[in-house]
């Protein structure tokens, strides 16, 4: 009965050591677990405020387009404005020419 005993006792620490094991195992996997969570909510955060930065650049952007394509059309207006101005100056010159080729044959 001893013998039986024994080997029942042995037996039982085997499997208390496979359980051991075991339960080391899973603990090792929780932590793992928990450490790639702690990791991931970071990775998120961080992802998080690059869309902002990235959404504010490109907001940024779009108004400094906005503001270029304005002044665009602001120099092509100025453009058209001179171009008048130097038509009517033109057109000024010459009727001064008429007017002193007509005073000189007069």
């Amino acid at each position: 009965k001893i013998r039986l005993l024994e080997s029942k006792l042995k037996n039982d620490e085997d499997e208390f050591r496979r359980k051991d094991k075991i339960i080391s195992e899973l603990e090792a996997q929780l932590e793992a677990t928990k450490f790639i969570n702690n990791h991931q909510t970071q990775i998120e955060e961080i992802s998080r405020q690059a869309l902002n930065i990235y959404m504010f650049f490109i907001s940024k952007i779009n108004l400094f387009v906005g503001f270029q394509n304005a002044l665009h059309l602001e120099v092509g207006k100025l453009g058209i404005i001179l171009q008048r101005i130097q038509d009517a100056i033109a057109t000024m010159n010459q009727e001064v020419r008429d007017l002193n080729y007509d005073i000189q044959y007069y």
